[in-house]
């Protein structure tokens, strides 16, 4: 009777473990793209720390999963990756050109062993699809339906300053075709007429909802009525916009969603005893967009606070030799990670277990077995509530930028690592050319509004290494790392000439606001506090000038 139980008890393991590898398979060619862009960003910055560790991050996180379900190959493929990464990138016998050559063959290696896995995969599960692996995602691209040339010129232009691609379509069909093949990070639709618009969005959101895709949906009017926008939601519309168009508003609703689909994805960190049930988490997750790693000993808990930098720690309550409330205790200990979110699971429904993981400090505990969305939902509202606290200390509120003090910080860290070894750094300050005349012609939110937009746009044309701060009132301050004076005058010039391209609107009026700039290398001060004021001097060389230019201090 015993051999009977373990041959159940086996069998249901086996069977868990395919469900396991098949919805592996089936966000792996996902996973596999976004390590392909983090790849190009460390081609494009250069290997700078940031985008170096978010690489790291992501083929760890990789090998990890394919190796506990046994995907041995692929987890050949990826230690490889991790390996080159850990040796070579910042490796200085190594020129650019070979450090490119190299990340890409290592990114091939993996998507050839990941076509491997998802055709095995897909012939054992006999899909119909054959190797149609579904709609890929195309976060920062806006699918728009328009008759009108000039609107999708004029629309095309401006969302491409904010790093941001406007794909166009006149038929409807082919904007449902366009869907089946990748999912942009909202779609719009310029309703002239108003009814003709109403039935595309009715459309479209019917066909959302029956290939559960998940772009924004976004309708463009004339009309400005309540009662039209109550007709627009109930067809299906996700937000709603008047001629002429606001960029700005529209800005703000395409970054919500580029950062929803995934480009920035939420780092959980599963403590669990069991095998089976923390891989199941694991993979709930992952399927979710968000990067996860899993350790069964306590001992593992601290080296992958350190390296993985978890946002979030998911932890088994059950009792062991060092029950998860204990690990939870000893982390809040810990003064680096007193804020961070800790969510317990537990099989135990008693007062008891709820005394303990409040003990521990735990922000929430959920009961096994969970359900998958409620488990999902729970971890990313836990994880959005940590960022938007973190977001409060270091960014300005109106721009979203590095604050003062917190951009001051970082700057001197900067300088100081440059210095240390005599590598480059240009410091910018940047400054809305007649601001007060703009508030006082078109109010204050219009200046805001400028001052805004222009922060945003320094945010989408510079690097993830640059460091972009709202120094006080309409000045905003820039460093670029690695990058030289000559080098840095070319990319702020050509923000500007983009900036004043730019029509912004208040009520019935059009304007185009301009910036000056000024900008020194680091070979001009030895200091944080001496860049600063060489920088303000050759802001004040840009308004004699005449401003709208950026003036580079020389020797």
């Amino acid at each position: 009777m015993q051999v009977a139980v373990s041959r159940e008890t086996e069998e249901k393991t086996v069977e868990k473990l395919k469900a396991l590898r098949e919805a592996y398979s089936e966000q792996l060619p996902f996973r596999v793209q976004q390590i392909e862009a983090l790849a190009l960003d460390v081609r494009r910055e250069g290997a700078s720390q940031q985008s170096l560790r978010s690489l790291k991050l992501a083929i760890r996180s990789l090998a990890g999963s394919s190796k506990a379900l046994g995907l041995l190959g692929f987890t050949d493929a990826a230690r490889d990756f991790e390996l080159f990464l850990a040796s070579h990138v910042s490796d200085s016998h190594l020129d650019s050109t070979e450090i490119e050559e190299l990340l890409a063959s290592h990114v091939w290696t993996l998507k050839k062993a990941c076509m491997e896995i998802t055709r095995r995969e897909l012939t054992d599960t006999a899909d119909p699809r054959g190797d149609d692996l579904g709609p890929q995602r195309a976060s920062r691209v806006l699918y728009f339906l328009s008759a009108n040339d000039a609107v999708a010129r004029d629309l095309s232009f401006e969302v491409s300053c904010f790093g941001f691609a406007l794909r166009r379509f006149q038929e409807p069909a082919k904007l449902h075709r366009a869907l089946e093949q990748a999912v942009p990070a909202a779609v719009m639709i310029d309703a002239q007429p108003f009814a003709w618009g109403l039935e595309e969005v009715r459309r479209i959101d019917e066909l959302r909802r029956r290939w559960e895709l998940s772009p924004a949906l976004l309708l463009l009017s004339s009309r400005s009525d309540l009662e039209s926008r109550i007709e627009a939601v109930r067809a299906g519309g996700d937000g709603y916009y008047v001629h002429p168009l606001e960029t700005r508003k529209l800005i703000e609703r395409l970054d919500r969603s580029a950062r929803h689909s995934g480009s920035d994805p939420y780092r959980v960190l599963i403590v669990h005893g069991e095998y089976g049930s923390g891989l199941g988490h694991a993979l709930t997750l992952q399927r979710a967009g968000m990067s996860t790693v899993m350790v069964g000993e306590p001992a593992e808990v601290w080296k992958e606070l350190v390296e993985f930098r978890p946002e979030a720690i998911l932890i088994d309550l059950t009792p062991r030799e060092a029950g998860g409330d204990l690990i939870g205790a000893v982390i809040r200990q810990q003064d680096a990670y007193v804020n961070i979110p800790i969510v317990f699971l537990s099989t135990d429904t008693s007062l008891e277990a709820q005394l303990r993981a409040l003990h521990a400090e735990a922000d929430d505990l959920l009961l096994e077995p969970v359900d998958e969305n409620y488990l999902v939902s729970t971890l990313s509202h836990h994880v959005q509530r940590a960022r938007a606290l973190k977001g409060f200390v270091a960014t300005d509120g109106l721009t979203g930028l590095l604050t003062h003090s917190e951009f001051v910080r970082r700057m001197e860290v900067e300088v100081d690592r440059a210095l240390r070894t005599s590598g480059n750094l240009s410091y910018a300050i940047l400054d809305i050319d007649h601001l007060n005349s703009i508030n006082e012609t078109f109010g204050h939110l219009s200046g805001d509004s400028v001052l805004t937009n222009l922060a945003r746009l320094l945010v989408r044309r510079l690097r993830r290494a640059d460091l972009v701060g709202r120094w006080g009132g309409d000045e905003l301050v820039v460093v670029m790392p690695e990058t030289d004076g000559s080098s840095a005058l070319r990319v702020l010039g050509h923000v500007r000439e983009m900036f004043a391209g730019i029509q912004h609107r208040s009520a019935d009026e059009e304007f185009s606001p301009t910036f000056s700039c000024g900008l020194v290398a680091l070979d001009q001060a030895s200091t944080a506090e001496s860049l600063h004021k060489a920088a303000r001097r050759m802001l004040a060389a840009a308004r004699v000038q005449g401003r709208n230019r950026v003036v580079l201090g020389t020797g």
